[in-house]
């Protein structure tokens, strides 16, 4: 066995800084590709996986907004000898670029036709559909006159546009002329354009009352045999938006016969059966519900840990 630790930074040592807030996800590398564990790098850009046994891996990256691993999102790596075992992933933190108004996200990506080839020129249209009259900055006020804003793709496919901080907008776009929805900006100063475009669940937080159960990436409760316990759920996204419990991600009990679930407006039921530890798991729902198809999405954090007494 070898104590397994994930090191993010924004260059090798002894260059660059640590990179915080980087979940990192630790998969077998044969069918059925079980995860075994998680963890969000902390303060000194690390992410303790802990003790693995001689073999290989695989470890997916889910960075925040404007940041792309320039390791890659996912990374096999070799277990060798019973030393601890560190492995280096370089994150580019400037890779998005930010918007000059503090009011605005800059929301910029890629966008490929079906053979992955640059969609140069492709159009996307943004119109108003949730606006604010004003913007208040420094105590003077700005007028925000509704308008049909349209933006096309350089030789490249790269498209970038700066939309108002938590905003809706319907959209149109190539490919999708017979299409429109609409988007909802994150409170960010820069995020990945396709991910605004189709969101995807990240992962969750858990709230009991007013308080967020934590750790956040493994967070734990513990309730009492014969009781429930409702929890309020945030749903974190890839674009970095934060909204309140949708139902793009389902919930599952590893013991029913311990604990049930009941959705709720707002979140989840915890239904206490009998004494024991049982995890809810947490995944995204299904394409046929969220009307988005995802290739190569990393996995979604934040599994319950619920202890029943």
């Amino acid at each position: 066995m070898a104590n397994v630790i994930v090191s993010t930074r924004t260059a090798l040592l002894p260059g660059g800084v640590p990179v915080a807030g980087i979940n990192i996800a630790l998969y077998s590398v044969s069918a059925p590709y079980t995860k075994l564990t998680s963890a969000f790098t902390d303060v000194n850009g690390e992410a303790a996986l802990g003790d693995r046994p001689i073999g290989s891996y695989h470890i997916y990256v889910t960075t925040n907004a404007g940041q792309v691993s320039e390791s890659g999102n996912r990374v096999t790596v070799s277990v060798v000898d019973a030393n601890t075992h560190v492995f280096d992933l370089l994150i580019n933190t400037t890779a998005l670029p930010t918007a000059t108004d503090a009011q605005f996200c800059r929301c910029s990506g890629y966008i490929l036709d079906m053979f992955g080839r640059a969609l140069a020129n492709a159009a996307i249209v943004f119109s108003e559909e949730s606006l604010p009259n004003l913007l208040y900055a420094s105590n003077r006020s700005k007028l925000v006159a509704p308008k049909v804003l349209s933006i096309n793709a350089d030789k490249n496919g790269w498209a970038s546009v700066d939309l108002i901080k938590n905003a809706t907008y319907r959209v149109t776009m190539t490919g999708y002329e017979n299409a429109s929805w609409d988007v909802v900006v994150p409170n960010l100063s820069s995020s990945s354009l396709p991910d605004v475009l189709f969101p995807v669940p990240a992962g969750v937080y858990y709230y009991d009352g007013a308080v967020l159960l934590t750790p956040t990436n493994a967070p734990t409760i513990s309730i009492a045999s014969g009781t429930t316990k409702e929890l309020s759920i945030t749903t974190q996204y890839l674009s970095g938006l934060l909204k309140n419990f949708a139902g793009d991600v389902v919930f599952t009990s590893s013991d029913k016969n311990k604990l049930d679930l009941v959705l709720t407006d707002t979140g989840i039921t915890l239904q206490a059966i009998a004494p024991g530890v049982v995890t809810v798991g947490v995944a995204r729902s299904e394409e046929e519900t969220t009307q988005t198809a995802i290739y190569g999405a990393p996995s979604i954090w934040a599994p319950l840990s619920v202890t029943i007494t």
